[in-house]
């Protein structure tokens, strides 16, 4: 797997045009798609934030963002969980949500500086 299959297999499902994914469109189905592509990159792919943000050409601000997001999605739309878990079938991947992309891991402070709390496992861009 790689991540033009990731964005192939993404658009297609959520009838996007891969095209759409670089450029600044805020249209809700154009989005869900970028926030998909970003999580199966971080995940599966093991990108860094900088790798994600410069493949779908983002600010790793953005990266942190969607990924917030998604959770969020996973965890409350339905209709997005379910569409997720299709798209990962279809890319051979398991269908069941980690705790990555469903809610933050306990015991991790997720953030881009290190961090002087005890007993977290700093998560680093």
């Amino acid at each position: 797997m790689n991540q033009e299959t990731i964005v192939s297999v993404v658009c297609k499902e959520l009838s996007v045009n891969p095209n759409d994914i670089f450029v600044d469109k805020r249209h809700r189905h154009i989005c869900d798609a970028r926030f998909m592509i970003m999580i199966l990159m971080r995940i599966y792919l093991r990108y860094t934030y900088l790798q994600v943000s410069e493949a779908l050409n983002k600010d790793h601000t953005t990266i942190m963002h969607g990924l917030r997001r998604i959770r969020k999605l996973n965890a409350t739309d339905t209709i997005f969980r379910e569409k997720y878990k299709e798209i990962k079938l279809l890319l051979g991947l398991d269908a069941h949500l980690s705790s990555e992309e469903t809610d933050k891991q306990p015991g991790v402070l997720y953030s881009c500086k290190p961090s002087a709390a005890k007993n977290y496992t700093s998560v680093h861009c």
